[in-house]
């Protein structure tokens, strides 16, 4: 490849205070072949209008509601198909700031390895710290997507799955796999789209060279627990197979009962949420 075209999308909700932080530090290294979309999943037109004064780069789109993740991706997804024949789509949180060489970074991973694999940069709160993701590990048997935090070698190297904060898709990906999993509103949806493409033999690869920065302003609040619990049974009881489907299934059973006997006896400040996850799993 010698010119590769990106499309980036950003997932914007609630981003009065973190939107234009995140385009401000895309845009030096988006290319004239590059494109940048914002998703507005939130309604909110009024940032949205001040985006498009401030960054006339910047296309913007507006859902006619908030549509979770998977579903407000592949809205910019699709929505960037239709515009123009993009090698890659890169999805970004709207709490995500990136280097300026992070895209070049990522578009030089993929002339290396090649358009069957998913990547991420190394993604970052503090950079004085260690990495929040550095590569996942999905865990069947405590029912746990866990991020490893710790960068294993200087060029991409495979890992278990790719965190959805900042998710570089291949064009040939898409044409293999699909889309985001639109079952899952929040959260999962990115642990089960790299199972998805690990069950196809495409590779899950981290990019060391290539760094963003997460602020993560969804600290723990009763909306994430219950999406965090909700979605992650979900996936589990849904992707488990041979004899990891009955663990699963005592697993659950057993997690569910503990939170049980806990909003009776010991109730915790989050039990009734995470009851109410359960009570809503659908498979």
């Amino acid at each position: 490849m010698s010119t590769i075209r990106i499309a980036i999308i950003v997932l914007n909700y609630r981003g009065e205070q973190i939107l234009a932080r995140c385009l401000s530090s895309i845009l030096p290294g988006l290319q004239k072949e590059d494109a940048l979309l914002v998703v507005d999943n939130g309604r909110e037109g009024l940032l949205m209008r001040d985006i498009s004064i401030r960054f006339p780069e910047v296309e913007v789109i507006a859902a006619h509601e908030n549509l979770g993740f998977s579903r407000g991706m592949n809205l910019g997804i699709r929505h960037m198909q239709e515009k123009g024949n993009f090698d890659a789509f890169w999805l970004l949180n709207n709490d995500a700031t990136i280097l300026p060489d992070t895209l070049e970074q990522l578009k030089a991973a993929l002339r290396s390895n090649g358009s069957r694999a998913l990547y991420s940069p190394v993604i970052y709160h503090d950079p004085k710290k260690r990495p929040w993701f550095a590569g996942g590990r999905i865990d069947f048997f405590r029912m746990r997507a866990e991020h490893q935090r710790v960068v294993f070698r200087e060029d991409a190297y495979e890992t278990g799955f790719l965190t959805g904060c900042a998710l570089f898709i291949p064009r040939e990906v898409i044409a293999s796999i699909g889309l985001l999993d639109e079952r899952y509103f929040l959260y999962y949806e990115d642990v089960e789209y790299s199972l998805r493409a690990f069950r196809r033999s495409l590779k899950l690869l981290v990019v060391p060279t290539a760094r963003a920065y997460h602020s993560e302003v969804s600290r723990e609040n009763p909306a994430k627990t219950y999406w965090l619990v909700r979605s992650g049974a979900e996936f589990f009881l849904r992707e488990a197979r041979g004899w990891w489907r009955a663990w699963v299934r005592v697993y659950f059973f057993l997690r569910r009962l503990k939170n049980w006997l806990e909003t009776i006896y010991a109730p915790r400040s989050l039990a009734r949420e995470v009851k109410r996850a359960y009570t809503d799993v659908s498979l």
